[in-house]
C-alpha cells in the first residue's frame, strides 16, 4: 500500500478449525492501532492486523513479497490479500526457493497519519470481503458432467455435484 512500511508480525498465533464453525465462510480480524500521539513529534502510526478466527478460509491471507537489498538485507513487504489461487499455492511463513511471494496470518503497517491508516484498513476489509465472496462463488457448483474414458472413446453423462459448507 502506498505510504506504508510493512513487515510480518511474529506475535500472532491463531488457530481455528473449519470443522466446527458451521456453514458460513468468514474471517475475524484483530486490529491494534498505536494510541500514543505527541503533537508535532509523532511521525507515524502503527496498524497491526491479525486473523483472530477463520471459518472455511485459510488464516494466512496476507501476501508478502521478500526482497534482498544491495547490502544482502532481507526485507518482507506486505503486498496484497491472497486470491483463491494463492491460498492454495503460496507457502506460509517464507517463500519457496527461487520465489518471492508467501503468506502470513498477520501484518504490521506504519502510516504517516490516521487518515491514511483508516483508509488502508477499509481497503483491506473490502479486499477480504471480495476474497470471501469469490470463495463462495468458487465452491458453488452448477450441474456438471461425468466423463467416462475408455481406451478408444469417451462418453459424457450429466451429473449434479453437491458440496456442503
Amino acid at each position: 500500500m502506498p505510504g506504508t512500511s510493512s513487515s510480518s508480525s511474529s506475535s500472532s498465533s491463531s488457530s481455528s478449525s473449519s470443522a466446527g464453525c458451521g456453514a458460513v465462510r468468514y474471517v475475524s480480524l484483530r486490529k491494534r492501532v498505536s494510541d500514543t500521539y505527541v503533537d508535532g513529534r509523532t511521525q507515524g502510526y502503527l496498524l497491526q492486523i491479525s486473523v483472530a478466527e477463520a471459518c472455511h478460509v485459510e488464516e494466512s491471507i496476507f501476501v508478502f513479497r521478500r526482497t534482498v537489498s544491495t547490502s544482502s538485507e532481507i526485507q518482507d513487504q506486505f503486498d496484497h490479500i491472497a486470491s483463491p489461487y494463492e491460498l492454495l499455492n503460496l507457502p506460509v511463513g517464507e517463500p519457496a526457493v527461487g520465489e518471492q511471494l508467501f503468506r502470513m496470518e498477520a501484518v504490521d503497517m506504519v502510516f504517516r497519519n490516521l487518515e491514511l491508516l483508516n483508509q488502508a484498513f477499509s481497503d483491506l476489509v473490502s479486499d477480504i470481503q471480495e476474497l470471501i465472496s469469490t470463495l463462495n462463488k468458487l465452491y458453488t457448483h452448477a450441474p456438471g458432467d461425468t466423463v467416462n474414458i475408455q481406451e478408444d472413446s469417451f462418453a459424457v453423462r450429466e451429473e449434479t455435484i453437491c458440496l456442503e459448507g
